[in-house]
């Protein structure tokens, strides 16, 4: 299951007033009058964490739906993996219209990619044809007759 950690800023900023002593002439009466006005402004200070390190644990999985055979179900982890007709792949699909290494599937800081790998017929995800996309939860990945489904369960520990 893999674990992500955020660390969320906030910007601050902070008034500051100063106290200017002004003097100020007169042409026809000379006096001098000090008078002080207080001027404001607001300066920017650096950004200050205001929570830390906050655990996202992520459950993901790919269920896949081949012709002619039950559902299977693969759970994720950090690990890439290599989706095609070859039997070295991590995920096979024994599918005469899927290349032998079709597309491969990683992840990249929190967020899981799909990247074709240059296959005859395509990678789709959601009717598109991809060179890559980043997956959301419940999007359908078609590769030849194969329909694959990620599904990604984002929750704090």
């Amino acid at each position: 299951m893999p674990t992500f950690k955020k660390t969320y800023y906030m910007n601050v900023q902070k008034t500051v007033r100063t106290k200017v002593n002004k003097t100020r002439h007169h042409t026809k009466k000379v006096f001098h009058k000090a008078s002080t006005h207080q001027l404001s402004s607001t300066i920017p200070l650096p950004l200050v964490p205001i929570i830390e390190e906050i655990d996202i644990k992520s459950l993901s999985h790919l269920d896949i739906l081949l012709p002619d055979q039950s559902p299977k179900r693969i759970e994720l982890g950090r690990n890439e993996l290599i989706i095609g007709r070859d039997n070295d792949c991590s995920i096979h699909l024994p599918l005469a219209n899927a290349s032998r290494k079709h597309a491969r599937l990683f992840v990249k800081g929190e967020e899981f990619l799909i990247e074709d790998l240059n296959s005859t017929n395509g990678t789709y995800v959601n009717g598109v044809r991809i060179s890559r996309c980043t997956l959301r939860n419940h999007d359908q990945i078609r590769i030849g007759e194969a329909r694959i489904q990620f599904v990604q369960q984002k929750f704090r520990a």
